[in-house]
Formats: structure tokens, C-alpha cells, sequence
């Protein structure tokens, strides 16, 4: 059989060339046409729960985004005071239904270098636990920040 199958294309390689050339040409000019859709709804029935749900959603708020910010412009959210209140703003946002993460300075983590493990952790910058004392908690993390800034972590 693979006998006859070799026969054949050498008999008629020619025909097959320009059939396959042809085929190829036919293709790409084809492929030079397609275009990336970004766009699901095209691929979700109308019908479907979660879709109504989603248009639902871009009617009460104009736009299929899941990404809040807000921005904030007050030099005294340096003073510890504010600071630790924004801190647990960010955290009482965090607890709120819906919400995935909460990216904030307060909560900013940092990578460090676990040399037992060998690995790199995130830890936070801005260590503040109960019963610590605020000064302590502001050299601490000013000294974290200039030794994070000067290389030395």
C-alpha cells in the first residue's frame, strides 16, 4: 500500500505541488483576516444568569470594571495618628463583601530574601502590632525603609 501511496505522489507531484501551494495560498490570505475578540458576551447566551446579572451590573454603573481607586491628597496622613486610622480603613474595606484585596500604603508588603529556605516572602512594611509602642513602630519601619533603599536587605 505505501508503495502504490509513493507511486502516486511521484506520478502526480506536480498536481499535488500546485494543489498544496494553492491551499496554502487560500489559507493565509484566510488568516490574514482574523481578528482577536475580546468581547465574551458574544460567546454567553443573553438568556444566561450570570450575563443578565452582568448587564445588570453596566447599567447601575456604566462600566464592566472590577477595579476601584481612590485617591487620597493630605499631607498629614503621615502623622502616625491618621495613619494607623487609615490603616484600619483598609482593613475594615478589606472585610467588606465583594472585595478581593486592598492596595494601600499602609499595607504595602516588601520582598525579603528567606536564605533558610531559599526563597523570597512578602512581609509588610509597615509592622504595627498591638502593645508595641508608636515611636518604636515608626524608627523600626524608617530604618526597614533606608535599609530597603541602600541595598543592605
Amino acid at each position: 500500500m505505501w508503495t502504490q501511496l509513493a507511486h502516486f505522489i511521484i506520478k502526480y507531484r506536480l498536481s499535488l505541488f500546485i494543489v498544496i501551494g494553492l491551499f496554502t495560498i487560500f489559507m493565509g490570505y484566510h488568516a490574514s483576516k482574523v481578528e482577536m475578540s475580546y468581547d465574551f458576551r458574544s460567546t454567553v447566551p443573553a438568556n444566561d444568569p450570570e450575563m443578565i446579572y452582568f448587564e445588570e451590573f453596566r447599567k447601575q454603573f456604566g462600566e464592566d470594571g472590577n477595579i476601584v481607586a481612590v485617591g487620597l491628597k493630605d499631607s498629614s496622613i503621615f502623622q502616625i495618628e491618621n495613619f494607623l486610622q487609615f490603616r484600619q480603613l483598609c482593613f475594615e474595606i478589606k472585610k467588606l463583601e465583594g472585595v478581593n484585596d486592598v492596595i494601600a500604603l499602609p499595607l504595602i508588603k516588601m520582598i525579603e530574601k528567606d536564605t533558610a529556605n531559599t526563597k523570597f516572602v512578602l512581609t509588610d512594611i509597615f509592622l504595627i502590632k498591638s502593645g508595641i509602642s508608636r515611636c518604636w513602630i515608626v524608627c523600626w519601619t524608617l530604618h526597614r525603609i533606608s535599609a530597603f533603599t541602600s541595598g543592605r536587605l
